[in-house]
């Protein structure tokens, strides 16, 4: 009787095991179809109360988990299917992401590490590598793993142009611009690869260049704010004044706050000839200046001044911009001010002198000029000495 009852005891146990499998096979089942249908919710309902999850089972979970944003739980559900299989790629891969999205960079960096030293030549890592680097700022890892993502795979776009950026942070503009043309060579139209080009030209001041590459983007419709800027100060520069004016007035329209630009703007205006604009654009531009082109918004502003023949407005500004750069050729400039507003040539007299103790050797004939004017005003200064006596 007692043997009867024990073997009944085992066969219910075996029953009742096997029903809950099946229960929760299908249970599994019918969670993996309200994934397919987006009901996430509803996957989690079924499956975060089994007994004894399966591998995929806490695998589709923490996908349900992390698609509506509960990324703990998600960790949490990925751990443990890590726990089951921690040889899985598909896993590994997943956990990654969440990680990422947890902001704990470094575990995920940890995972590409390994699957890179099972998998060395899959480009994909590489890339998510570099991706994360980049992100972190940590510019020398992401260059290299940029450019092993792009030795195992050539034809990686994004890639090569995020690279690009990287070589502008380093100040390697060569190197930026010989990377993009060999990707133009292939993808002359591709609009990512234009506009870094462009960048890259620009630093360059390879002026003509960014004209070309401008004009190749507005083209094809792609005429955003910063390749208009771009394309506006490189065309200043190409002596294109009308152009630029256009240009950087469109993105002004939209950044009224940038000082380059206002200061731009205000140089290709005093080129036209219309000096009052310029000028208010110049004071403009030192209104928002923060930078440490200040002085030279000031120098510009003088010379519009004396453009004008306003000689105590330009001595102000020539004053301010000396006692920020320290350039040697404003006390000349000062002088040639001083010297035509003023009839006491006096301190005209001593800014020449100062201007000649610099040592100006690559303005010859601003020397040349100074030491003559020096010896013009102490014989005129003689004369009047005389008519005293």
């Amino acid at each position: 009787m007692k043997r009867l009852s024990l073997i009944l005891l085992v066969l219910c146990s075996f029953s009742f095991a096997f029903g809950q499998e099946k229960a929760d096979s299908l249970r599994l089942d019918s969670a993996m179809e309200s994934y397919q249908n987006y009901d996430f919710e509803r996957v989690i309902k079924l499956l975060k109360t089994q007994n004894e999850p399966s591998f995929e089972a806490w695998r589709i979970l923490a996908k349900a988990y992390q698609k509506v944003g509960q990324l703990e739980e998600a960790k949490t559900a990925y751990l443990e299917a890590y726990e089951i299989d921690s040889q899985s790629v598909s896993v590994r891969n997943e956990l990654a992401v969440c990680l990422l999205n947890l902001g704990d960079d470094q575990a995920a960096i940890k995972l590409y590490q390994e699957l890179i030293e099972e998998q060395p030549k899959n480009a994909f890592y590489q890339r998510k590598l570099a991706l994360i680097y980049d992100a972190q700022k940590e510019v020398i890892p992401a260059v290299l793993a940029y450019t092993k993502a792009l030795e195992l795979n050539p034809a990686d776009l994004a890639s090569a142009v995020n690279l690009s950026a990287l070589y502008h942070k380093l100040q390697q503009y060569k190197a930026a611009d010989s990377l993009i043309e060999h990707y133009l060579s292939t993808y002359p139209n591709n609009p990512n690869l234009l506009k870094a080009a462009l960048k890259t030209a620009y630093k360059l001041r390879a002026y003509q260049k960014v004209t070309d590459l401008a004009e190749q983007l507005f083209a094809a419709s792609d005429s955003s704010l910063i390749s208009q800027k771009i394309a506006g100060i490189a065309y200043f520069h190409e002596k294109e004044y009308e152009k630029a004016i256009q240009l950087i007035e469109n993105v002004i329209a939209v950044d009224r706050d940038s000082e380059i630009l206002h200061y731009y703007l205000g140089l290709s205006y005093r080129e036209l000839g219309e000096g009052k604009k310029a000028t208010a654009l110049l004071e403009k531009a030192i209104d928002l200046g923060v930078s440490e082109n200040l002085g030279n918004y000031y120098l510009q502003l003088a010379v519009s001044f004396e453009e004008q023949e306003n000689y105590p407005e330009a001595i102000k500004a020539y004053q301010v911009a000396y006692k920020s750069t320290k350039d040697k050729v404003i006390l000349y400039h000062l002088a040639r001010s001083y010297d035509r507003y003023y009839k006491d040539k006096s301190i005209a007299l001593s800014y020449y002198e100062k201007y000649l103790e610099e040592e100006d050797t690559a303005n010859q004939f601003l020397q040349n000029y100074s030491k003559h004017r020096i010896e013009e005003l102490k014989v005129a200064r003689h004369f009047e000495l005389d008519s005293l006596n």
